[in-house]
This record gives C-alpha cells, structure tokens and sequence, in this order.
C-alpha cells in the first residue's frame, strides 16, 4: 500500500501493526519510520514528528533516514528552533546539505529574520552556485519584504536561466499570482494560477483562487473555492483561518441580499 502511495490505508495498517503482541521488538523502528512516513504523506506532520521521534529513541543511529521529514515536519508544525537545529545537524554531518541549506534560508525568512536568510542564500550559492532554488528563495525574501520589484527580477532570472528544469515552476508562478494580487492585476492573478501546475494540486492553489475571486468582489465564486479547499487542506491552522472566513463572507452575502430586498 505504502508504495502504491495509498498512504491512508497504509497508515492503518501498520497502527494495526502496533498492536500485535507478536511484533519481534527489531522490527518496531522500521514500523514507526514507516508510520511517520505515511503520516508525512497525508499531511499529519505532528504525528509524523512523534512517530519518527519514537523510532529514534529505539535507534538513534536512523537519524539521518528521516532528516529530510523532520525538517519538513517542524517547520509545517510551526517548530522552527527545533527545525533549525535539525538543519544545523545536517550541514554539520554533511547530510543533504543543500536540502538543509534551502531549508534553513526558508525557515529564517518565514520568521521575519530577514538578515540571518540573507546570509543563509548566500551559504547556499557558495555551496551550490547552480541550485535552483537560489532565485526563488531570494524571491520569497523580497516578497516577505514588501519589494516586488526584487521579487519580479528574481523570478525573470530564474525563468531566462539557461538549461532550467521546471523544479519550481509552481512555486514561481504562485508568487506571481500573490504578487498580481496584492498590487489589484486581478486577471493576471488567476493567468499565474492556472499556469502553476503541479499534480496533485495543492491545496494552497485552491486558497488563493478564492482570495483572488473574493478581492474581485464574486463571493460566491470566492465561496465555492473556500469550501473546496476546507475538503482538501490538511492544514488544521489554514483550516481554522478559512472556516472564518467563510462564515464572514456568508453573512456578507446574506446581509447584501437582504439589502437588495430592501430597495
């Protein structure tokens, strides 16, 4: 199942699994690694945390196996000096460094430490003059500090980089809609949605169709994509934001209806 990627399936069984008396104990850390693995895949990134750390109090020495989630994890679950630590391990174990890199740089500019991001490329190019994720991390750094400018410049570079793979295609695309968004281009916002392809789609995608449709003033447009993303996101934070949301604009409808009736 887990490597059909039927990853809520495969979960249920191995908690199945955990409960089996007969489980030889050598095989207990391989079932949390691949429980945590699972739990990753279908967005549960605290529970992926706590499994993988039950396997590393088993066996330590499998750190390196589930770094990259960790990282990941911590950082989806808000966890950022625990996340930050990991990657600090892996560049000094030399372990998926360039990953560790681009994470890092992600992390400090998600927390508004704008000046320790800087530095953070700058590492990374040092180390991976060709990664592609350098223009676009300079991208998000700029975006977070209000230049669109730098950020439009940023996402030229990368898509006029010769020999390009479309790595990050989505990620470029999406910052473009964000950026036709909050400067009022609405058209050009929903063109870069459409052009940011990535299957599956994330939910993030859907999100920001609504924004966009609800900034243009059609919210039932709006509406509908905002349920659709409740559906899909297993972001429990997000969730929770756009479940409000979605009860203001219902009230807005209703209170704009009641008007026109009124007339």
């Amino acid at each position: 199942l887990f490597l059909s990627k039927q990853y809520k399936e495969a979960l249920a069984t191995y908690r199945k699994a955990e409960k089996m008396e007969d489980l030889p104990p050598k095989n207990y850390p391989n079932l949390m690694y691949l429980t945590g693995c699972s739990e990753f895949f279908t967005g549960d990134y605290a529970g992926a945390v706590a499994d993988f750390k039950k396997m590393l109090v088993l066996d330590e020495t499998k750190w390196q196996k589930v770094a990259n989630y960790m990282v990941t994890s911590l950082q989806k679950c808000g966890e950022h000096d625990e996340a930050l630590a990991w990657t600090e391990r892996m560049i000094g174990g030399n372990i998926n460094k360039d990953f560790a890199l681009r994470r890092r740089a992600d992390i400090f500019c998600e927390v508004g430490r704008y000046e320790d991001c800087t530095n953070a490329i700058w590492e990374l190019e040092s180390n991976f003059p060709l990664d592609e994720a350098i223009c676009l991390l300079k991208a998000q750094l700029g975006f977070a500090k209000g230049d669109f400018e730098e950020v439009t410049r940023q996402l030229d570079m990368e898509f006029a980089r010769p020999k390009r793979k479309n790595t990050y295609d989505y990620e470029c695309y999406i910052m473009r809609a964000q950026i036709a968004l909050q400067t009022g281009n609405y058209k050009d916002a929903l063109d870069f949605v459409d052009k940011a392809v990535r299957e599956p789609m994330p939910p993030y995608s859907t999100k920001l169709r609504g924004d966009i449709y609800y900034a243009m003033g059609e919210k039932l447009k709006a509406l509908d994509f905002y349920k659709e993303f409740l559906k899909i996101s297993p972001s429990v934070t997000r969730n929770e934001y756009v479940t409000g949301l979605v009860a203001k604009i219902q009230d807005e409808v209703l209170e704009e209806a009641g008007r026109m009736e009124n007339q």
